[in-house]
């Protein structure tokens, strides 16, 4: 009987220190990857840099690259990375996460005509600012709203290496 109880005062014990450390840590067990944002507008930002990339490689008449790089950052980063895509959904709506969708096919349209026309360029410019101004609201209304950011996979972290 004593050795019963003894034992289960063991085992309460851990529960309550493992409890106490998932309430103490704001992610949990979760672990910030090194190298990942640290923030959804920080995330935003990665996300935005690699549309400025693409843009490059769409105005250098790289249209097969820029097309990839937007890929990249819509399902590299947006989906998979972060978490992003089902930050939005959860926290702000499906529809919002289904407008964001949209901007990015909206982004790969744009770039699919080729840079020479200057009107070309200004749609795809429109385009990527739009997407990226939508991005960096939604960070702000993640932020806000203290929903966490839990970072890459130990995978997406040596690709960026």
């Amino acid at each position: 009987m004593i050795a019963i109880t003894l034992s289960l005062v063991k085992n309460l014990i851990v529960l309550f220190y493992l409890v106490l450390i998932i309430l103490v840590s704001p992610q949990g067990f979760a672990e910030q990857k090194p190298g990942a944002p640290k923030s959804w507008e920080e995330h935003a930002h990665l996300i935005s840099r690699q549309l400025d990339l693409a843009f490059e490689q769409y105005k250098d008449g790289k249209l097969k690259e820029a097309k990839l790089a937007v890929l990249d950052a819509h399902f590299g980063s947006f989906e998979s990375k972060s978490g992003m895509e089902m930050a939005i959904n959860t926290n702000i709506s499906a529809a919002r996460k289904a407008e964001i969708e949209e901007l990015f096919k909206n982004v790969r349209l744009a770039m699919a005509n080729p840079p020479t026309d200057s009107s070309n360029l200004k749609k795809a410019t429109e385009e990527i600012k739009t997407l990226q101004n939508a991005l960096q609201h939604d960070a702000l209304v993640l932020k806000k709203k203290k929903v966490s950011i839990i970072g890459w996979s130990k995978e997406d972290e040596e690709k960026e290496e």
